[in-house]
C-alpha cells in the first residue's frame, strides 16, 4: 500500500532506483519492476540533493544530459543555450558546478531534470535553498 512508505521511498521505487517489496508500480502503463529501463528513459528526476560534477560546467552537464536523452546532434546547442536561460546560468555557463552557489546548483539540477522529451518529472523540494533568478 502507498500509503505504507515515505516519499523518499516512493520516488527511488517510481524512478527505478530501488525495487519495491511488494506490488508494482506502472509509469505511461509501462511496470517499474518488469520495464525499468524504459521507465528510466520517461523520467526526469530532480532530488532534493544536488548530484552534479563538481569539475564539469553547466553548459557540460547540460551537453551531457541532452545528448543520453536524444536531443538531436542539430538541436543540441541551441536547446542547451534555452535551458541555460531558463535558469539564469547562460553567462556562467563555462564555469565549473563547483564555483557555483547552492541556489545555482538547485537550478541547474533542476535544469538536468527537465531537459530533453520526458513525459513525466519528478521534482523533490527543487526550489529548497534556490536563489531567485534576476
Amino acid at each position: 500500500m502507498l500509503s505504507d512508505i515515505g516519499k523518499t521511498t516512493l520516488t527511488s521505487i517510481l524512478c527505478c532506483e530501488v525495487g519495491g517489496t511488494k506490488g508494482d508500480i506502472r509509469v505511461f502503463g509501462q511496470s517499474v519492476a518488469t520495464d525499468s529501463s524504459l521507465v528510466r528513459q520517461m523520467v526526469g528526476l530532480c532530488k532534493q540533493d544536488d548530484y552534479l560534477w563538481p569539475n564539469m560546467s553547466a553548459k557540460e552537464h547540460l551537453e551531457l544530459y541532452a545528448g543520453l536523452r536524444g536531443v538531436a546532434r542539430d538541436e543540441l546547442e541551441n536547446t542547451v543555450q534555452k535551458w541555460l536561460q531558463s535558469v539564469d546560468l547562460d553567462s556562467v555557463q563555462l564555469q565549473y558546478a563547483s564555483t557555483y552557489s547552492g541556489g545555482m546548483k538547485r537550478r541547474l539540477s533542476v535544469a538536468l531534470a527537465t531537459i530533453g522529451d520526458r513525459p513525466l518529472i519528478v521534482l523533490d523540494e527543487p526550489t529548497t535553498g534556490m536563489d531567485p533568478v534576476r
